[in-house]
């Protein structure tokens, strides 16, 4: 419908290192599904492993999303995507556990079931993340990038805690360098899904833009 845009509801179990208080999020409060919901059975594959559709790479992403916010402000690009879809595997066959790795960091994200399924959803893999990302820097890995790497990740810490004004910008600036700051040195934040790497069906390569 024109002039309505739709985000999805997608739930949140943050650990207790983890705060998204400065962060805008455009439906409030996350819950997550209840016991049973969006169930979904699984499936056999005779082939080799491939990832959901609506995260697998691509140059006009199914699901419209900047990793430096939370999953919430992730919006549908096309009409028929429904936030049902989140709670479907990530990949197909299931994996009860998967790897992302990015060309830009120098750590993979281990992405758990975070719900009541016994594999790894959509919605899991947009939720751990953010949630990597909004950890802390440390000293080790900081040391690892470049001068001029380090300069460009400083770069993008002013520029994210500059999105803020009053006590939610001091808030934001206090807490330092994240490791989404380390998406700031070659480029942005826009998610564009997910490639095979060769290296097995639990191990997928992020793309960003």
């Amino acid at each position: 419908m024109p002039g309505k845009h739709v985000h999805f509801d997608i739930p949140s179990t943050p650990s207790p290192s983890f705060s998204t208080s400065t962060l805008p999020s455009s439906i409030g409060p996350f819950t997550p599904p209840s016991a049973g919901s969006y169930h979904v059975p699984l499936p056999s594959s005779p082939g080799p492993t491939q990832v959901n559709p609506l995260i697998a790479l691509s140059a006009v992403p199914p699901v419209e999303w900047d990793v430096a916010f939370p999953p919430s402000s992730a919006k549908p690009s096309r009409g028929d995507i429904t936030k049902h879809a989140l709670y479907k595997p990530a990949t197909t066959p299931p994996q009860p556990e998967i790897r992302i790795v990015c060309s830009r960091l120098p750590w993979p994200i281990v992405v758990k079931p975070v719900g009541n399924t016994a594999y790894v959803t959509i919605s899991d893999v947009f939720l751990c993340i953010y949630e990597s990302l909004r950890h802390n820097l440390g000293e080790h890995d900081y040391y690892h990038f470049t001068g001029e790497q380090r300069r460009h990740m400083s770069d993008s810490y002013i520029r994210r805690y500059s999105r803020f004004t009053g006590e939610a910008a001091f808030t934001e600036k206090s807490k330092g360098l994240k490791r989404i700051d380390c998406l700031g040195i070659y480029g942005g934040t826009r998610f564009l899904g997910l490639s095979s790497t060769k290296e097995g069906p639990h191990v997928w390569q992020m793309h960003v833009s």
